[in-house]
């Protein structure tokens, strides 16, 4: 299931390499499959093409948390509350 949605993510980006939420969903299954450092890289460039966002910030925050990088999980926790705070 998670390698037909990476696949299906990754034909998504083939054709529209700045898609936000394909990268942030495929990030989504690579951290199901227990795959950190590419759901770490989904996550980032999901947050990089729309820092306005809070979801990626708060995914990263996840799987930050589960690789044991404790102060990069509070930053991007921190980010993503303060983006869902704003107006």
């Amino acid at each position: 299931m998670h390698l037909e949605a990476i696949a299906d993510f990754n034909r998504v980006l083939a054709k529209s390499p700045e898609n936000f939420f394909a990268y942030n969903n495929r990030g989504n299954a690579f951290k199901a499959l227990g795959d950190f450092g590419q759901a770490i890289r989904d996550f980032q460039k999901a947050a990089s093409i729309n820092p306005g966002l809070p979801d990626s910030y708060f995914n990263l925050s996840k799987v930050y948390s589960l690789t044991g990088e404790t102060e990069l999980a509070f930053e991007a926790r921190r980010k993503a509350d303060a983006l869902r705070r704003r107006p």
